[in-house]
């Protein structure tokens, strides 16, 4: 959501792209609104119009993008994935705001549930991913990123971030480009 604002905010308006949570929400809210004429029902049915070509052409580089056009589709299927209700897309005064909510059967959070996690509790954790990761690659000879999000349980972003790693410790080799790209053990 917050990738997708960037890409599209107007930079004509010197505000910056504001990210809120709330007890039942998280709002990120854009400035400007639809470019070029787009309507609300092009942009949801995956119709997009680049106002920041440069900013879309580095984000994609990063690939912190796939495609232009895909950004509300894929914040959309994200919330089916994790059961949360449909999003809001709304313009408001010169604004565009996406509005993911919270499941509706969970209790707001309070302030006394709040525990922050150390780096010694991330540990475990990661090594598991890792033995997981490694277990798979011993059984199918590589993985993909797609077969790494589906085995660990991960957003997209995360598990890129986290098979990189992998690879930038010399755990795993890196084989081919972009989405291609299957991850070797490295011998």
């Amino acid at each position: 959501m917050i990738v997708n604002a960037q890409c599209h905010r107007s930079f004509l308006d010197h505000s910056c792209v504001q990210v809120a949570l709330y007890d039942d929400r998280l709002e990120v809210s854009s400035p400007g609104t639809l470019y070029g004429g787009l309507t609300m029902e092009e942009a949801m049915g995956g119709r997009s119009k680049i106002r920041n070509r440069a900013v879309a052409e580095v984000f994609s580089r990063m690939e912190l993008i796939e495609e232009w056009g895909t950004g509300i589709q894929r914040i959309l299927k994200r919330a089916r994935e994790y059961g949360l209700p449909t999003p809001e897309f709304l313009e408001i005064g010169g604004t565009f705001r996406v509005n993911l909510y919270r499941k509706t059967d969970k209790e707001p959070i309070k302030k006394a549930d709040k525990k922050p996690i150390k780096k010694a509790d991330k540990k475990p954790l990661y090594l598991q991913r890792q033995r997981e990761v490694l277990s798979y690659i011993q059984v199918h000879g590589s993985i993909s990123n797609k077969e790494a999000r589906e085995l660990l349980g991960l957003a997209e972003s995360t598990t890129k971030r986290f098979l990189k790693q992998m690879a930038d410790e010399g755990i795993l080799k890196e084989q081919g480009e972009k989405k291609s790209r299957v991850y070797l053990k490295n011998i």
